[in-house]
C-alpha cells in the first residue's frame, strides 16, 4: 500500500574456490551463503519504521589462517558450516523542524560444525577422534558484533532568513571475538563495547551554510579489530588493535551555486 510494504527475500551467493599458494597444502572449496529473509517497511504519520529478519544458512566458509612455521604465508581453509540469525531496523521521527532517528542490529552468528585442527606437519584440516577440535560446534564467528545501534535528534528552526540547527548523536557498538580459533583468541583476547558522541551546530542563511563540529566528542578508543603480525603463539602479547577515529573537531563553511 501507499503507507506499507511486507516482503520476502529468498537468495543464495557463493565465493569460488581456489589453489593455496604453498605446495602440499589442498585446494579449498566453494562456499554458499543461503540467505532467507522477512521485512517490512511502513509509515504512520511523523513515523516511519523499517524492520527485518533473517537466517542465513553457510556452508563450507572459507577462513584465512596462518600456521605456526609458515612464515607469514595465509592459508585458506573450509572451517565447516554457520548459521546466521539477525534482526535489523530502524525507525524516525519528525515534527516541524525536530527529529530523531534511531536504528540498530542484531546478529547471532555460530559455527555448526567442528572446526578441526591444522596438521602441523601437512599443515592442512585433520579431525582427530577424541581430540579437542580448533574451534567447536556452537562457536561464535569473529569480527561482527552482535549488537551495533546509534540515534540522532537534531533540532532546527527559521528566523527571518537565518536557519539555525543543533545536533547530536550517540553510537554503541558491542564486542567481537577477534579470532574463530580458541587457541587464538585465548592469546589476544576480545575487543570491547564502546560508545561514542558527536554534535554540531550550525546556520544557514541565503546560500551559505556554517557548522561546527565535534566527532567522538570524549575521546573513547574503542576497538574494532585486533590482530598478530604473525602467529599468535609468538606475537600474540603483541596484538595489534585497529582504534576508532580519535576526536575530531572543526569547522566547515559551505555555498550552494
Amino acid at each position: 500500500t501507499t503507507d506499507a510494504m511486507v516482503y520476502a527475500t529468498l537468495s543464495k551467493g557463493f565465493r569460488p574456490g581456489g589453489n593455496n599458494r604453498r605446495p602440499g597444502v589442498l585446494p579449498f572449496k566453494s562456499d554458499t551463503l543461503t540467505n532467507y529473509e522477512v521485512g517490512v517497511k511502513t509509515s504512520f504519520g511523523p513515523v516511519t519504521l523499517n524492520a527485518a529478519g533473517f537466517y542465513q544458512k553457510w556452508k563450507d566458509l572459507q577462513f584465512g589462517l596462518v600456521p605456526v612455521g609458515q612464515n607469514g604465508v595465509t592459508n585458506t581453509y573450509n572451517a565447516g558450516d554457520a548459521r546466521i540469525y539477525g534482526l535489523e531496523g530502524d525507525i524516525s521521527y519528525r515534527a516541524g523542524g525536530f527529529s530523531l532517528v534511531a536504528a540498530g542490529s542484531y546478529i547471532d552468528a555460530k559455527l555448526t560444525t567442528d572446526f578441526c585442527q591444522v596438521d602441523p606437519l601437512t599443515t592442512n584440516i585433520v579431525c582427530v577422534p577424541g581430540e579437542a577440535p580448533a574451534a567447536a560446534k556452537g562457536t561464535r564467528l569473529p569480527v561482527q558484533p552482535k549488537f551495533k545501534g546509534s540515534a540522532t535528534a537534531r533540532y532546527e528552526f527559521e528566523t527571518g532568513n537565518i536557519r539555525p540547527f543543533v545536533q547530536g548523536s550517540v553510537q554503541y557498538q558491542g564486542g567481537t571475538r577477534s579470532f574463530l580459533t580458541d587457541a587464538d583468541y585465548a592469546v589476544v583476547g576480545p575487543t570491547k563495547d564502546f560508545t561514542t558522541f558527536d554534535f554540531s551546530a550550525g546556520v544557514k542563511f541565503d546560500s551559505w551554510s556554517i557548522q561546527a563540529y565535534i566527532q567522538n566528542a570524549f575521546d573513547k578508543r574503542g576497538e574494532l579489530s585486533k590482530n598478530s603480525f604473525c602467529a599468535t603463539s609468538f606475537c600474540g602479547p603483541y596484538a595489534r588493535t585497529y582504534p576508532i577515529k580519535p576526536q575530531i573537531f572543526g569547522l566547515k563553511v559551505g555555498t550552494e551555486f
